[in-house]
């Protein structure tokens, strides 16, 4: 998971394992008192090792994996709505999607659903979403 970083030995195994709790329980209530848990670490140091490790938050970790994953949903199952994508991807209301959406991908999700296939493909080569993550206070 965390490949081609210079990585503590005795972080990469938390870390790795922490991750893999994340994309298995996006759709979840993850709360940094678990991961820290998981991870073996108090929850201050556990943070500050995630940020090390990934150079994001496990709150923006979070938060980019349930972006990516609705946008993946609003393609790829359009028998579902935008409102129940939003609470699959784990979110606490559809307006704190809605917001998070458009702050992260630069356009509303049905906009995204409604978008021609190249026009999408395009949209999201440009600008670094991770650093519009990272800005953006979710």
């Amino acid at each position: 998971m965390l490949s081609g970083k210079n990585i503590p030995k005795e972080y990469s195994r938390p870390i790795n394992a922490t991750i893999n709790f994340i994309l298995k329980n996006l759709n979840e209530d993850i709360s940094l008192a678990k991961l820290s848990k998981i991870a073996n670490y108090s929850p201050f140091h556990f943070q500050k090792i995630f940020k090390q490790v990934t150079g994001e938050t496990p709150k923006q970790f979070i938060t980019r994996m349930r972006l990516e994953t609705s946008a993946h949903s609003l393609i790829m199952h359009y028998y579902k709505s935008v409102t129940e994508i939003a609470i699959d991807s784990g979110f606490s209301s559809p307006a704190t999607f809605a917001r998070a959406f458009k702050n992260y991908f630069g356009l509303s999700a049905e906009e995204l659903r409604n978008m021609p296939m190249e026009e999408r493909l395009e949209s999201f080569k440009k600008g670094d979403r991770k650093k519009q993550l990272l800005e953006t206070d979710l």
